[in-house]
């Protein structure tokens, strides 16, 4: 791959939200917990405030992870920023949160189209960057920062651009650097990761990162796939399922 994100040793665990079966969701104590035990790479959501800052929340509203409630796009960032994760944390805003944990890969999931221009503008002098990966559950989304900042910033494939490559075998080249297929390993009943798959996704030279990992048996049947990433609320495990599977796997 052209880019220089994902540069990392495959396998390896994302810490989806930080690790959020391990500390407080999209907090910055997560994250740090998450990176002290070894991970390289954060995944992470961001919401749009009323005022147009990206600020850092998986859900549209602050009701389930602070002690606030309201919806986060009727909010102004003084208002969020009030909020405390779990009663004790402040909500993290991108440029903040990119500041922080500047020494680790980060993926970013755009949770709605109002975001979009606000992210934009947010990464538009960035030096920030060469260490992302933008996903979306909307493939418009990402055609939209593909198109502003071409091979700089790099994708995983939208929904239609899986499908694409799941049914037919294939992933067309677009604007932009497009690393990654991250998908869960099902969808309802139908499974997405499995040998045809993984052959497709590598003669694309797209890694695959699979979300939301949480069991150890899980994990080492998709290592044995050849996924690069797991992406999981639980990183301690994550990272001792991947140490045994590298060891297992060196010859004697």
């Amino acid at each position: 791959m052209g880019h220089p994100v994902y540069s990392l040793p495959a396998p390896y665990a994302i810490a989806h939200r930080g690790g959020a079966a391990e500390g407080l969701e999209n907090a910055a104590s997560a994250f740090r917990q998450a990176i002290s035990l070894g991970i390289r790479c954060l995944e992470t959501d961001l919401q749009v405030s009323a005022d147009g800052v990206c600020v850092i929340s998986h859900d549209p509203t602050l009701d389930r992870t602070t002690d606030s409630v309201g919806r986060i796009a009727d909010l102004t960032w003084a208002q969020i920023s009030r909020a405390r994760i779990g009663g004790v944390e402040p909500v993290l805003r991108l440029e903040e949160f990119l500041e922080e944990f500047a020494d680790v890969y980060i993926n970013l999931d755009l949770k709605t189209d109002a975001l979009v221009p606000a992210f934009v503008r947010a990464l538009r002098n960035s030096d920030h960057l060469a260490r992302i990966c933008v996903g979306s559950m909307r493939t418009a989304r990402l055609d939209h920062v593909r198109a502003e900042f071409g091979s700089a910033l790099a994708t995983s494939l939208g929904p239609r651009e899986v499908a694409r490559l799941k049914f037919l075998g294939r992933h067309k080249t677009g604007a932009g650097s497009v690393v990654a297929a991250q998908v869960p390993e099902r969808v309802g009943r139908l499974r997405l990761i499995d040998p045809r798959f993984m052959v497709a996704a590598n003669d694309a030279r797209l890694q695959v990162h699979v979300w939301t990992v949480n069991d150890p048996a899980q994990m080492k049947r998709l290592l044995e796939l050849g996924v690069a990433g797991l992406m999981t609320d639980r990183p301690s495990v994550a990272l001792a399922v991947i140490a045994d599977f590298i060891s297992g796997s060196k010859p004697h």
